[in-house]
């Protein structure tokens, strides 16, 4: 079974990604009109550096939470002592 896409979180994902592409046009442009011109390599790796920075968002919130009593529902245990057992 395929798994759904998740439209919320690929919008999410694009936005980042565009606002960092500004963010970087932007910096290269500023830096340029003051006569600081940088590598190309410069530029590449601070590319690499947003796209892996968003790829890990984009993993981190692809995870469902595992905390609280309704994510535990359907799972099974182990009782390590008599559960509702008397005290005597």
């Amino acid at each position: 079974m395929p798994k759904k896409i998740n439209f919320r979180l690929l919008g999410v994902i694009l936005l980042s990604l565009a606002d960092e592409a500004i963010i970087l046009a932007v910096v290269i442009i500023v830096l340029s009109q003051i006569g600081i011109n940088l590598p190309l390599w410069v530029v590449i790796v601070s590319v690499l550096i947003f796209l892996a920075i968003t790829f890990l968002i984009y993993r981190s919130l692809q995870k469902t939470p595992q905390l609280g009593f309704e994510n535990m529902v359907g799972l099974s245990g182990l009782a390590i002592e008599n559960i509702g057992a008397k005290e005597r």
